[in-house]
């Protein structure tokens, strides 16, 4: 299983940034699935997925009752996971 983070600044002029995770299913549904579900979709509000061109859309927001802040730790919080979760059953 593969989750890949990708942002631009949408001019095609500046930064493009891009986090992933590729990982054992094993990996994928006991440990990853249940950290991204409590800490980037959970909460208040629940939020179906997290598309970084959509959370970043006031409309999409306006539509899933998600403010500016909660939209930006979402993304803290999915940048997080993907980053920096350390797992010592994948070292090598």
């Amino acid at each position: 299983m593969a989750v890949i983070i990708s942002a631009s600044d949408e001019t095609y002029r500046g930064s493009f940034c891009h986090a992933g995770l590729v990982a054992p299913l094993k990996y994928w549904d006991g440990i990853f699935a249940q950290q991204w579900d409590k800490r980037v979709l959970a909460g208040a509000p629940r939020i179906p997925y997290l598309h970084m061109t959509e959370i970043r859309s006031a409309p999409w927001r306006k539509e899933n009752n998600t403010s500016d802040e909660e939209a930006e730790r979402r993304v803290s919080e999915a940048v997080d996971v993907i980053c920096k979760r350390k797992d010592p059953t994948l070292s090598a």
